[in-house]
């Protein structure tokens, strides 16, 4: 009896304390998919621009540089001419929680 309650109680604490929070904190679509000159990130509130930091980085976890630029109020525009072919993460992180989510797409020439 002491077992499953014991068992019970560490099921339920793992569960509630180590399972990853699947609602996404930030709202914003990235595209195209793949991407040839540049990638757009589209905000589906204006003021997150403020709010968010973005790179981009390479399969190894390298920043790579690029220039970054707002083409309209809530969509920010990140060319990719000097990057190579390949797989790349692009990171947006939250500036207030600090919290972070990537996206893989696919650069081509």
């Amino acid at each position: 009896m002491k077992r499953s309650i014991l068992l019970l109680v560490f099921l339920s604490f793992s569960i509630f304390s180590y399972s990853q929070d699947k609602e996404r904190i930030n709202s914003f679509d990235v595209y195209p998919n793949p991407a040839f000159e540049y990638i757009n990130i589209k905000f589906s509130d204006d003021r997150a621009i403020d709010r968010e930091s973005v790179s981009i980085h390479s399969l190894i976890g390298n920043k790579v540089n690029t220039t970054i630029e707002n083409s309209e109020e809530n969509i920010i525009r990140i060319s990719l001419r000097e990057l190579n072919s390949g797989y790349y993460f692009l990171s947006v992180t939250n500036k207030s929680n600090n919290r972070r989510e990537l996206v893989k797409f696919l650069k081509i020439n």
